[in-house]
């Protein structure tokens, strides 16, 4: 696979990632009304600048951004794995569509932008 269609296929699947998480806070914060309105656009705020923050910055600086969805994507899978107490189905969800794109994405950018080194 060439490297253009890497970053192509990287970038798609950050912006698809980025873009159900954020539809996913906003629908989660505004549904419910057992909290009110201030509250959820707190938790939205949050939400929203987290996948969306983090979304940007890899696109604005790749290998950069590399590593920030690495560690991003390692600690949603240990945040999921030791804090949260769901249901297996609803964990392996949350892994699979929370914790993997990110890691998937990091992957894939660092294949498609390798390492220069110097002459030496």
């Amino acid at each position: 696979m060439s490297i253009r269609t890497l970053a192509f296929l990287a970038r798609t699947l950050l912006l698809i990632w980025a873009g159900w998480w954020t539809f996913f806070v906003l629908a989660a914060a505004w549904e419910g009304n057992a909290i009110p309105f201030w509250q959820g656009f707190v938790a939205a705020s949050i939400g929203i600048l987290l996948f969306t923050g983090s979304a940007a910055f890899t696109l604005y600086a790749p290998r950069y951004g590399t590593v920030l969805l690495a560690v991003e994507g390692i600690t949603f899978t240990l945040m999921h794995l030791l804090f949260f107490h769901n249901p297996p189905l609803t964990r392996l969800f949350l892994l699979a569509t929370m914790a993997l794109p990110p890691v998937l994405v990091a992957l894939l950018l660092y294949l498609s932008h390798p390492p220069r080194y110097s002459g030496a």
